[in-house]
């Protein structure tokens, strides 16, 4: 193989491989840094080859859909929601899910094209397959790796899992294994390994530099070399393991020179320092393993002619679709917005005909066609609800609630109010920027600045609006917010059991109040995380401060030192050990901060009014939702019995 294939061969190495084939890998059992570069990017092909298909209907050929009149939900008994006004809500802020939605259905139209089919049966499967392979049942698979990339499972069902299938069949035809791979793939998986620790540098000149300078340090030095392996920074993974990977065969790297010089080593021997794709790199032989000859090349030639192939279908499988999605050449006419005002690049027209909007076209694949096949508001509409409509018809509903009350009462927001409002989130959390903001906060949890602006920002200004009326500060209040301010203080520790472990809180309490230590390590520890990232520390705080009148009571009983009995909250078991107590403050008076403490007493009661405003307004709404959640398999049994139980009586008829 030529020296530049060679280099294409291995240069997904340490970054690893597209999801498409990050999980097949040719041998079980070594570390991930090895799997990820067992898949080479396949060199170059001529495109797939097309033919002829009859033309794609245009959108004026399309015969219309009931899309504006289908409904998600009512509210108010009769009032429905449709799928249209469903579609576009989810448009506006999941406008990044285009590519996605054009991704697939450039892939569908070539399965078409060569009538490959990928049945349901087929995906669960290949799931079963996945969850096998990660040892985890299918809900552990949903709330740890999938919540992790914010996905759900239909997600992964259909954008993951039956892409990746679809693929591998429109690639199975243009993969061919020869003997001479098989012969390397026995080799890799039965023939001899080495077990080796790894350090690598940072592919940059300085990095090679830093590489050769420390060389001599650790070439001899088993101590030098441990330490050095423990501190490495280009792969975290590696640095976990002190450098140590799992035994492994030749081939596995898919660089011959990395295989001829690391498989020379003898044990505790340190090679020179040698470039990878990855970086400059030293590796220490700790033991070779001898082949292992009980088994016979011919007994395992299918099980490796599958892996290979599946190998090197998952190494086809981008370049295929990176033909095909130049040969389709899409266009998005739909752009993001990041504001309710900000236009989406699509043109104005007539409200009847906004589900047929053009908001993306792409290439028909067919040989020798010029047509361009649209992607329509009613197409993104329907992807989007499919994927998302379950988690998020609430928010929806929530909005039309809270839009039509506002409305009632004439009661409106500006973009100026909402623009201040969020300048004010981005002061009170230590002057961020916008885009720090959003990378940093709204990120982790999916979401984006104009959800924020639209369905936190706008709907709690509007609330706002709607209590302030109804809220008034008394004497009362702004003696009780003084004494919380001003008077005395507490603080100390808390532990929180949840309300399921009463009585093992129970059974830990004569052991944590008699014990220091042991109170000190149980807050450590406790259930709450927030407090026990604090060694439950709390305070301090005055009267009226903790939302608990009787564990505040409990707590000012208290002398420095002493702990309260176990207190039942709404949150569950509490107990609460007093450090110190702190004098009021005379040196303020109450008429002297009576204009400060009202703005802030009364900001605090239209927070606690909303919460009821709003429960009280969707309790008068009683949203009613239609739509079935597509993550959940269908219980048919529950299905069919809800629907002969709704069913209208039938008139009682003669027997035949």
């Amino acid at each position: 193989m030529p020296a530049r294939k060679k280099v294409q061969s291995t240069r997904r190495g340490w970054r690893g491989i597209a999801i498409l084939g990050g999980c097949l890998a040719l041998i079980a059992g070594t570390g991930y840094w090895i799997r990820s570069s067992l898949l080479p990017r396949a060199d170059a092909q001529t495109p797939i080859p097309t033919t002829k298909q009859a033309p794609v209907a245009t959108v004026a050929d399309q015969p219309p859909s009931d899309y504006s009149r289908r409904v998600v939900a009512y509210l108010y008994d009769n009032e429905p929601i449709t799928r249209e006004q469903f579609g576009d809500y989810l448009i506006e802020r999941h406008t990044d899910k285009l590519d996605l939605l054009i991704n697939k259905r450039i892939i569908d139209d070539a399965c078409r094209l060569y009538n490959i089919e990928v049945s349901g049966g087929e995906v669960e499967s290949a799931l079963a397959e996945q969850l096998q392979g990660f040892a985890i049942d299918q809900n552990t698979f949903v709330n740890t790796i999938l919540a992790r990339y914010h996905k759900n499972i239909h997600e992964w069902k259909e954008d993951v899992i039956r892409s990746r299938l679809q693929m591998a069949k429109l690639c199975k035809s243009r993969v061919h294994i020869s003997d001479e791979e098989l012969r390397k793939a026995f080799e890799a998986a039965y023939g001899e390994k080495v077990e080796c620790q790894i350090i690598l540098w940072p592919k940059t000149k300085e990095g090679k530099e830093q590489a050769l300078a420390e060389y001599a340090q650790i070439r001899d030095n088993a101590e030098a070399f441990d330490r050095r392996a423990k501190a490495q920074t280009v792969k975290p993974q590696l640095a976990a393991t002190a450098g140590k990977v799992r035994p492994f065969g030749r081939y596995v790297m898919g660089d011959d020179n990395f295989d001829r010089i690391v498989f020379r080593l003898q044990p505790n021997e340190v090679s020179e320092v040698f470039e990878t794709i990855d970086g400059p790199i030293v590796v220490k032989c700790l033991r070779h393993i001898p082949p292992d000859t009980s088994i016979r090349f011919e007994s395992v030639r299918d099980k490796l002619t599958k892996e290979v192939e599946e190998k090197k279908i998952a190494g086809e499988m981008q370049t295929a679709f990176d033909t095909l999605k130049r040969q389709a050449n899409p266009q998005k006419l739909l752009h993001k917005k990041n504001k309710a005002e900000d236009p989406d690049g699509l043109p104005p027209c007539d409200p009847s005909q906004r589900s047929r909007q053009i908001v993306a076209v792409y290439h028909s694949l067919a040989e020798g066609s010029n047509e361009q096949i649209p992607i329509t508001r009613e197409d993104f509409g329907e992807f989007l609800i499919n994927r998302y409509g379950a988690e998020q018809i609430d928010f929806l509903i929530n909005r039309i609630i809270i839009d039509k009350a506002c409305q009632a009462r004439s009661i409106t927001v500006t973009p100026e109010e909402i623009e201040t409002s969020l300048n004010d989130d981005l002061k009170k959390m230590g002057n961020i920027d916008l885009k720090t903001f959003e990378k940093d906060f709204l990120g982790p949890y999916n979401k984006n600045i104009y959800e924020w602006r639209e369905d936190v920002v706008r709907p709690r200004l509007l609330m706002a609006k709607l209590c302030r009326d109804s809220v008034k500060v008394t004497d009362q209040d702004l003696q009780q917010a003084f004494e919380a301010e001003y008077g005395e203080k507490l603080e100390g520790r808390m532990i929180l059991w949840p309300s399921d472990q009463t009585r093992y809180a129970m059974m830990q309490y004569t052991r944590i109040r008699d014990n220091p230590d042991a109170f000190n390590e149980m807050a450590q520890h406790q259930a709450s995380s927030t407090l026990a990232a604090k060694g439950g520390k709390i305070g301090p705080f005055g009267r009226g401060s903790l939302g608990n009148k009787d564990v505040e009571d409990e707590a000012f009983k208290l002398h420095p030192g002493e702990m309260t009995t176990l207190l039942e909250t709404p949150e569950g078991n509490v107990v609460f050990k007093l450090d110190k107590r702190y004098p009021p403050n005379k040196s303020v008076t109450l008429d002297s901060v009576r204009e400060k403490l009202t703005r802030e007493v009364f900001e605090r009661k239209v927070q606690r009014e909303m919460q009821t405003a709003f429960q009280a307004l969707r309790e008068k709404a009683r949203p009613k939702v239609m739509l079935k959640d597509s993550h959940k398999p269908e219980d048919i049994t529950a299905t069919t019995k809800k629907l002969l139980s709704d069913a209208p009586e039938k008139p009682n008829t003669p027997p035949r």
